[in-house]
């Protein structure tokens, strides 16, 4: 039976212990953050998107008035439809290169964004030039374990091909090899999802100075250790709610200006990214605060 000192230390220890957010509160700091150091992030942002519409898209207008005219008469379309408007935008343009740029630009920003967040959660002052000149340090580290993701992603990525496949093309017309082919797919995503789970905290643990891959990947196996279900919700979340957000403008500012439709999401989106950043960094630190 513990003794009365122990049991007091433990109820001290846990009365430490800060008070875990939920996913929209997560978000919600992960906006105020973003915004409220806007001399900080907005010329980080603005350099973004600059550089996002010169080299992806070349600077034509990422989404055309007709297409957002077409998209707003189909007013009887499904909802999934009407996520045409965003993966119209996303989707690289006829520039076989964009693609490669595409990826560039999200690895340094997504680096410069996590730098920032750092930065600012530990109450330092940093200088917009100390974003470029320090924050690349852990590109190495940072790539691989991006390209260990990206294989995580292939189970995923047959699961949905194979879900169309079969659905598309009618392969399977009774009700119990459809409940079959949707159980395979399910399994297929959620492999990825258990894999992710792990994988998005140790992009966020290795570009901590001086830690390695080996060591980052580790080090969030223990810290989603009996938590992996609740590391999933949130990962899930932010996605969803980022492009139900972004989605929402992007339809108030088609009826308003049809013609800055397509240049305000190209926006939304650059803003998106720094967001998630920092909502995915505040998620590790909440982890590692548990």
């Amino acid at each position: 039976m513990p003794s009365k000192q122990t049991r007091q230390k433990k109820s001290k220890q846990s009365a430490k212990k800060p008070k875990t957010l939920n996913s929209i509160k997560l978000l919600g700091k992960s906006f105020k953050i973003t915004f409220s150091n806007w001399k900080l992030f907005g010329p980080v942002l603005i350099l973004y998107y600059v550089l996002s519409l010169m080299l992806v898209k070349g600077f034509n207008d990422p989404l055309s008035t007709s297409q957002v005219k077409s998209f707003l008469h189909e007013s009887n379309s499904s909802a999934l439809n009407n996520l045409s408007l965003y993966g119209s935008v996303t989707n690289p343009s006829s520039n076989p290169g964009s693609g490669v740029y595409e990826t560039v630009l999200l690895i340094l920003f997504s680096l410069f964004f996590i730098w920032l967040f750092r930065q600012l959660l530990t109450k330092a002052k940093p200088k917009l030039r100390d974003v470029f000149y320090s924050s690349s340090y852990p590109l190495i580290p940072f790539l691989l374990i991006g390209f260990l993701i990206a294989l995580e992603l292939l189970p995923a990525l047959i699961g949905v091909y194979l879900f169309n496949s079969v659905f598309g093309g009618g392969i399977a017309p009774h009700l119990y090899e459809k409940i079959i082919w949707i159980g395979a797919c399910l399994l297929l995503i959620s492999l990825t999802a258990y894999w992710l789970s792990s994988s998005l905290v140790a992009l966020y643990i290795v570009t901590v100075p001086d830690t390695r891959p080996i060591q980052a990947l580790k080090s969030a196996k223990q810290l989603i250790k009996g938590r992996r279900s609740v590391v999933i919700r949130r990962v899930i979340f932010l996605p969803v709610a980022l492009t139900i957000l972004v989605v929402a403008i992007t339809i108030v500012f088609a009826l308003i200006v049809p013609s800055l439709a397509g240049w305000l999401l190209y926006l939304q989106i650059s803003i998106a990214v720094a967001i998630a950043n920092g909502y995915l960094y505040m998620l590790y630190r909440e982890l590692l605060n548990e």
